[in-house]
């Protein structure tokens, strides 16, 4: 339940879009390249913004998968790493791929997270005859 509050909030604010004098985000969207501003700016407040968002993306991929819809992209975040640490995976992919700049962060985001954290295969299990 909590983690679902928590994505809502996170949509809230994206909804409403932000705007701070250094960095503006689009009002209907975040860009990957404003999500990259928002993550790697001195201003704490924005660091927020980014941890929230990306921890939306995550918990709306796990919303998705505990009802069981299969989500496209398929990835695993381990629930011990702190957000501080994915969100600096998620910048050094974006970084490298700035055809995702000018689109919606989220896909960018899961694709990311699919590089990053792919979900082990479970190992196939032999019969014994």
């Amino acid at each position: 339940m909590y983690k679902i509050n928590r994505f809502i909030l996170c949509l809230i604010f994206l909804q409403l879009g932000f705007s701070f004098n250094s960095i503006k985000a689009n009002a209907a969207y975040m860009t990957a390249l404003d999500l990259i501003k928002f993550c790697t700016s001195n201003n704490k407040e924005q660091n927020k913004l980014c941890y929230g968002y990306i921890a939306g993306v995550i918990d709306y991929h796990n919303l998705t998968k505990s009802l069981g819809t299969a989500p496209t992209v398929n990835f695993c975040a381990p629930n011990h790493m702190k957000i501080s640490e994915v969100t600096n995976r998620i910048i050094k992919y974006l970084r490298s791929s700035p055809q995702h700049d000018q689109f919606i962060a989220a896909p960018a985001v899961a694709l990311a997270l699919f590089k990053e954290f792919p979900c082990k295969m479970p190992k196939p299990t032999r019969k014994r005859k």
